[in-house]
């Protein structure tokens, strides 16, 4: 998704504004944000770590 946003971003410049939800929370069963361990709890070092390699330009609360 990221390569993507880049791809349409530098066609359209600064004239398109994309929106995008790259929480993690979508590949739980039960709906909350964060990369899950083998025991089922969340790892908040690991999810943070991954957070940070989306490189995001800007976030909004939603990653809270």
């Amino acid at each position: 998704m990221q390569q993507a946003i880049a791809d349409c971003k530098s066609i359209a410049g600064d004239d398109l504004v994309i929106m995008s939800d790259l929480c993690v929370d979508e590949y739980t069963d039960h709906g909350h944000c964060g990369v899950v361990n083998d025991d089922g709890s969340i790892d908040n070092d690991l999810t943070l770590d991954l957070y940070k390699k989306l490189q995001l330009h800007k976030h909004t609360p939603v990653l809270m």
